[in-house]
């Protein structure tokens, strides 16, 4: 099994950002519809980024 050397999550996490930055606005401006369609793609980068930590973890753990 090959081992990654450094896994970059922050491109990941910054998208997570972003994206809760415009639910908030969304949601403070009471655009409820757009709020719940917006929830669909976090949702999708919050797994991705899920599972981009957990890489990160496992080659930590090959690593100790």
């Amino acid at each position: 099994m090959e081992v990654v050397d450094f896994v970059d999550y922050s491109e990941n996490t910054i998208k997570v950002e972003k994206l809760l930055a415009e639910l908030k606005n969304l949601l403070l401006n009471r655009r409820f519809q757009e709020a719940v369609e917006l929830c669909h793609m976090l949702s999708t980068e919050v797994r991705l980024l899920k599972l981009v930590i957990k890489l990160a973890h496992e080659n930590h753990e090959l690593d100790q």
